[in-house]
Order: structure tokens, then C-alpha cells, then sequence
């Protein structure tokens, strides 16, 4: 895994369940190097979970002028 990704691991039918911090889908998005984690994010044998919470906090810091031209 990726060192700066907090993560909540849990196993539940064969799976597991992963929620991702919004540092690190702002990372992400921002074209940080987060190799592991774009693997994690397209194996089957993990689910991802995500909040409102979550959604509205990464889309309110990329709004910030500091992400608009990245």
C-alpha cells in the first residue's frame, strides 16, 4: 500500500472494505504518484467506500486557487 494512505481495513465476504481519506483522493486527483493506489482501486477484491462528507471536501479544496490550473 501506499505509506500515507489512511486506510480502514476490514474483512467481510471475502472482501476488503477500504475508506480512503479526501488528502488522498485530492492527491489523486491532482496527479500525485499514487501508483498502489489506482491498483487498489481497480481490484475486484476491494471495495471502496465514500461519504457525502468526503465528496464535498474534495470538491470544495479543488475549487481553492491553488488546484485551478493543475
Amino acid at each position: 500500500m501506499v505509506s500515507m494512505i489512511d486506510l480502514f481495513l476490514s474483512k467481510a465476504n471475502g472482501k476488503v472494505k477500504i475508506i480512503l481519506d479526501s488528502n488522498i483522493w485530492v492527491s489523486f486527483a491532482i496527479g500525485k504518484h499514487l501508483e498502489k493506489l489506482k491498483d487498489v482501486l481497480y481490484n475486484h477484491d476491494y471495495d471502496i467506500y465514500v461519504c457525502e462528507e468526503i465528496i464535498f471536501e474534495v470538491n470544495d479544496v479543488l475549487k481553492r486557487s491553488k488546484f485551478k490550473n493543475t
